[in-house]
């Protein structure tokens, strides 16, 4: 009698093990495919926000809003949306330099929690960002800090929209935050 108990229990229990793994893998599944989508929608506006501003230097215009594409992630792994002018200190993404490009302009997701370094931009623009060939090379006003390193060329696009404004004379852009 004790011996069906025991062998009953220990059934049941392998039963509620094999259910609970099962479960914590849907959950997963779920997750992995909510936060793949959300990737796609974020490339997806940075993309459109690359392009809008090729198409302003193109088109001459002098000035141009940027909005932050769809966060996703969990803090502190959320993902930072970073607008870079390429080369930056002679560092650029390979996915310009494949191309043959000389200057790229670069909206990347960068997940990161205490910084990153140019080196690693690069990479994460790579990974998780879309570039687009400039013609001719500009500069940004200034160096931002991104956790404990500086970069040049570069800002984090924030809410609300970050207005950035063209020179085309001295080749700059000047970011305001508002």
């Amino acid at each position: 009698m004790i011996k069906d108990i025991r062998g009953m229990l220990a059934e049941h229990t392998l039963k509620m093990i094999i259910a609970i793994i099962v479960i914590l893998g849907l959950v997963y599944l779920l997750v992995a495919l909510y936060f793949g989508v959300k990737e796609t929608k974020s490339l997806e506006q940075a993309e459109a926000s690359v392009n809008n501003f090729t198409n302003a230097v193109n088109t001459n215009k002098t000035s141009l809003n940027f909005s932050k594409p769809a966060t996703n992630g969990l803090a502190p792994f959320v993902t930072h949306w970073w607008f870079f002018i390429w080369p930056n200190d002679e560092v650029m993404p390979n996915s310009c330099l494949n191309l043959g490009w000389e200057n790229c302009a670069c909206i990347c997701g960068i997940k990161s929690y205490g910084g990153i370094t140019l080196k690693g931009a690069s990479e994460a623009c790579d990974e998780r960002g879309i570039c687009k060939e400039l013609k001719e090379r500009f500069t940004l006003n200034g160096e931002r800090k991104f956790g404990i390193f500086e970069i040049r060329n570069a800002f984090e696009i924030e809410n609300p929209p970050v207005k950035i404004e063209i020179n085309y004379e001295t080749n700059r852009i000047l970011v305001n935050k508002n």
